[in-house]
């Protein structure tokens, strides 16, 4: 490893010491790190941050600012490969709760505990009657446009319906149960019976098409996406580095665009390289490298070697 990001060990009594800076520092008081101005400027929310999948979430100067109830706390969440953990301060409240979990390398963080927690001793500092938790697992979500019935250019029929935790996908008889991931992207319960996400595509916000690897199914009706070029072909598949910070990702051809792991729009950029998503602020970049027998051996993502592996 070679930056800071898991380099830094804490205990539970560490985090707590922070906590209790934080709840200074959000009331203004930066002794002994900062001067209360930088303390001010520290905590103060100044853009709009939409990646928190909070609504209303802002971003500070090193700190998230997310609404609770009520009230905007100051928030964290970080992740290494064998801890993923999330952090609220109420500091008008002069509480905060910080949690960790024992699994990495998964989009998990356990923010809801830590807003709830957040709340809850907010409750018995304003003697107010304590909220309830949310049920667990989460409710499933709102799936109504996408179900229903795709096919494969053979003919073969994706059957999507509602589960209790997402959707159960039927291919060839076999039912598989999903989860949400992300906004219209779902994966198995069960890891071992594909690595692939389920990907569903929209036109003009109507659900047309769905993804599975680099299977296209299509809605009745609707055109396939014609097939990859043998270029973009050569591109695809399976990368990794040894280094267990960074793992692998497969890259998969979707008609002409390219992805990783079927979900990451790879966006192609004058000069051979390509952006990591759509957003053009992105500054991560990544290149195919080393070409051998018409198919790149090595790919570099911002600066990192990944090796094609089988």
């Amino acid at each position: 490893m070679t930056e800071g990001s898991g380099c830094v060990a804490s205990t539970g009594a560490d985090m707590a010491r922070y906590a209790r800076y934080l709840i200074a520092a959000g009331s203004g008081h930066g002794a002994p790190l900062l001067s209360n101005a930088a303390a001010s400027r520290f905590c103060q929310p100044t853009i709009d941050a939409p990646g928190w999948a909070v609504k209303g979430a802002k971003y500070a100067n090193g700190l998230a600012v997310v609404p609770v109830g009520d009230r905007p706390l100051l928030h964290h969440t970080g992740g290494m490969l064998s801890f993923n953990s999330s952090i609220h301060i109420d500091p008008i409240a002069g509480v905060g709760a910080f949690a960790s979990t024992n699994v990495g390398l998964i989009p998990y963080r356990p923010r809801e505990l830590t807003a709830f927690v957040c709340a809850r001793l907010r409750a018995v500092v304003e003697a107010r009657p304590v909220p309830r938790p949310t049920a667990v697992p989460p409710k499933a979500p709102e799936a109504g446009d996408i179900l229903g019935r795709y096919v494969d250019a053979k003919g073969e029929a994706l059957v999507v319906t509602a589960s209790a935790r997402g959707l159960t996908a039927t291919l060839a008889g076999r039912a598989v149960d999903m989860e949400m991931a992300d906004e219209d992207v779902f994966i198995a319960l069960d890891p071992a019976v594909t690595p692939f996400a389920l990907v569903f595509r929209r036109t003009a916000k109507v659900v047309t098409r769905a993804w599975w690897g680099e299977t296209e199914y299509v809605r009745a009706g609707q055109a396939f996406t014609q097939p990859s070029s043998a270029a973009v072909k050569a591109l695809t598949g399976h990368y990794g580095d040894d280094d267990p910070w960074r793992g692998s990702f497969h890259v998969l051809a979707q008609g002409e665009k390219l992805y990783l792991d079927g979900t990451t729009l790879l966006t192609p950029l004058a000069g051979g390289a390509y952006r990591i998503g759509e957003d053009d602020w992105s500054p991560e970049r990544l290149w195919f490298e080393a070409t051998a027998g018409g198919r790149p051996q090595r790919l570099v993502l911002s600066g990192v070697d990944y090796l094609r592996r089988p």
